[in-house]
């Protein structure tokens, strides 16, 4: 595992930790930080299956207050149609 990868398993272990123990307060916080825009790109990078699947689960956590057009909307994201 390189140092890279290293430093992502150990902030989303922490973030993981935040979001557990106050997940209203800290999922709010996190989407309001662009957590998920971040999130997205360790799912799609060349990354440990493990470190993304952590990443699928932290932002299924924060995304659970939301509506999904409200969550892409405070996200920033946009939706691609193919």
């Amino acid at each position: 595992m390189s140092r890279s990868e290293s430093c992502t398993q150990l902030a989303l272990s922490i973030l993981w930790a935040v979001c557990k123990l106050a997940l209203e307060e800290c999922a709010a916080l996190a989407v309001e930080a662009g957590l998920a825009a971040k999130l997205l790109l360790v799912i799609q990078s060349g990354c440990n299956p493990v470190l993304k699947q952590r990443s699928v689960e932290l932002l299924k956590l924060c995304s659970l207050n939301y509506t999904a057009a409200i969550f892409i909307s405070k996200c920033k994201l946009t939706r691609t149609i193919q």
